[in-house]
């Protein structure tokens, strides 16, 4: 059986180098929310070939795992983000069968208010149950890995949160994963994690909305929606989109035969349905 490998790239010697400089000119801009101006000069990994395992077995017989980078997690049971211009690194284990309503989002980088009236714009929890019962996917995965994607120690992402949820991901038994960022550095952080799950002989797809964030990162296998930043799976209350794009998003483990491929998702934003009770607001 495959297991997870450290990241080892060459990119992190010269990664952790350039950072401090980085920072330093950096940090006043992300504390006041100027994210264009503070990554201008961000030392992106120069990452080396991206990793590939081959898709096997039906989609039926497949236990699918989920990363999302919405910093969710439960009042009572688990402690909320830490607010930090790095980013929180701990990693939050969330029940796959929890109820949308005990969930909280944090993230610090992202407008909340799609994924406060509907969990399912960046967990779509209610339609991989759906598929579970109709027979389209095998299972879930016990748990769902929930962390704050917006991380700029990219070193760090590599060398400790991707492995930890590699790793956690074989003790499941995981045998396809889904990653799905939410906010244009989380792609960097969603394709790091992407790369160690392949790597480790787990196929995974990630979705992708910020095409410049993700053609850095090379994740095995992407999906690309055409939705704003904090809305991957479509506007809150629009079921029908919602699944009508993870099954697309899905169909990636069949139709992507190289690595670094990727499928375009036909759907258009829309923001004329109704909110739904879903997931509740908390800053951090």
């Amino acid at each position: 059986m495959a297991r997870p490998t450290a990241a080892g790239e060459r990119w992190i010697s010269e990664f952790r180098q350039a950072y401090p400089t980085w920072y330093a000119h950096a940090r006043p801009l992300l504390e006041v929310g100027d994210g264009e101006a503070a990554f201008a000069t961000y030392p992106f990994p120069a990452l080396g070939a991206t990793p590939w395992t081959p898709v096997w077995g039906a989609p039926e017989a497949a236990r699918l795992g989920v990363v999302t980078t919405a910093a969710l997690w439960r009042p009572g049971a688990d402690s909320p983000p830490a607010s930090s211009p790095e980013g929180d690194p701990r990693i939050t284990e969330i029940p796959s069968d929890v109820q949308p309503g005990v969930l909280r989002i944090a993230h610090a980088d992202l407008a909340l208010g799609p994924a406060a009236a509907d969990i399912n714009v960046v967990l779509p929890l209610e339609h991989l149950h759906a598929m579970v019962r109709e027979g389209r996917v095998a299972d879930l995965a016990p748990r769902v890995f929930s962390i704050d994607g917006h991380r700029t120690r990219a070193d760090e992402v590599a060398e400790e949160t991707a492995p930890a949820i590699a790793g956690a991901m074989w003790e499941d038994g995981v045998t396809r994963a889904l990653i799905i960022p939410v906010c244009p550095l989380c792609h960097q952080t969603g394709g790091l994690i992407a790369r160690e799950i392949e790597a480790s002989g787990i196929p995974t797809v990630t979705m992708a909305n910020a095409t410049d964030w993700i053609a850095r990162v090379r994740p095995p296998r992407w999906a690309r929606v055409p939705f704003p930043a904090g809305t991957m799976f479509g506007g809150p209350g629009n079921a029908g989109q919602q699944r009508r794009v993870l099954e697309e998003a899905l169909g990636a483990f069949r139709c992507v035969q190289q690595p670094g491929g990727h499928v375009e998702v036909p759907e258009v934003w829309e923001d004329r349905f109704p909110a739904r009770a879903g997931v509740a607001t908390e800053a951090a």
